[in-house]
């Protein structure tokens, strides 16, 4: 049974993300010296554009997956007519381009001088523009445009439960938050990792509201790869160098992809059920 959803799954990762790398290299040329070229160039900068890659990808899985599971917690928690209403609001965010997301919070944070963060918080200076606030900013936005995602998956995950296990478990006295932390949440435990998951890999591609935000800036201070693959094609002219890098990162978001796949094919939490059972 699992099978039948693992191969498509793994089809569409060969189909859409190996094939086309290799018909660019194949159709392009390798380049390998152009790339090298470009890379020894800006060799001091390339860990610092490792390390926000990776900043952004597990601060957006950790707080998008976290802000997801509460919200997930409190929605389930409310009465039938409450759910509809606050899981839409809830929803709001996500209806939004991540591109349009990010030029209102570029506006929002300081708009030259008139942004309303700026009047709340007082603010003096843009805190995109400052080397120590410009990546906790860009990621704070990338968790609160990604946060929808993953209170819906979990929510699911919460709703899927029978009615009864809930409805034992009051009975039985264990209270909400003794509920939610000894049956719902291991019962949820595979939508939750799948959400992690799911969140650090598009984490790792994050695009538009670094870029839009920053252009990577200042300096290389919110540069990650993706903007950098952006600016060797575009901005230093190397197709190779950006085709190089953008394999590089293919190849690290493959890594979350495989783990995807191998937690779709793990048992379901025993532990879960048991407790589940038992209530």
């Amino acid at each position: 049974m699992r099978a039948r959803y693992s191969l498509p799954y793994a089809a569409y990762i060969v189909v859409f993300g190996l094939a086309p790398f290799l018909a660019t290299f194949a159709y392009m040329g390798v380049g390998l010296r152009s790339a090298l070229t470009l890379l020894t160039a800006i060799r001091p900068y390339l860990g610092l554009v490792f390390y926000n890659t990776f900043l952004l990808a597990v601060g957006q899985a950790l707080g998008a997956t976290l802000i997801g599971l509460i919200e997930a917690i409190i929605v389930d928690s409310l009465s039938e007519r409450l759910r509809t209403p606050l899981s839409l609001l809830l929803m709001l965010p996500y209806t939004v381009p991540f591109t349009s997301a990010a030029l209102m919070w570029v506006i929002s944070l300081y708009g030259e001088g008139y942004g309303w963060f700026t009047y709340f918080l007082h603010l003096r200076n843009d805190p995109l523009y400052q080397p120590s606030t410009a990546m906790l900013t860009i990621t704070m936005v990338s968790v609160w445009a990604s946060a929808p995602f993953s209170f819906l998956m979990i929510y699911s995950a919460l709703r899927s439960i029978p009615r009864e296990v809930k409805e034992n478990a009051l009975m039985d006295g264990l209270g909400l938050s003794r509920y939610y932390g000894e049956v719902a949440i291991p019962m949820a435990s595979k939508a939750i990792v799948i959400s992690f998951l799911l969140q650090f890999a598009l984490g790792l591609g994050n695009f538009d509201i670094p870029y839009v935000m920053t252009m990577g800036g200042p300096g290389f201070t919110t540069t990650n790869l993706a903007i950098l693959v952006y600016n060797a094609i575009f901005e230093m002219g190397s197709f190779p160098a950006g085709a190089l890098i953008a394999a590089v990162l293919s190849a690290l978001a493959l890594a979350p992809a495989l783990l995807l796949l191998a937690v779709n094919e793990g048992p379901e939490a025993p532990a879960a059920e048991r407790k589940a059972s038992h209530a």
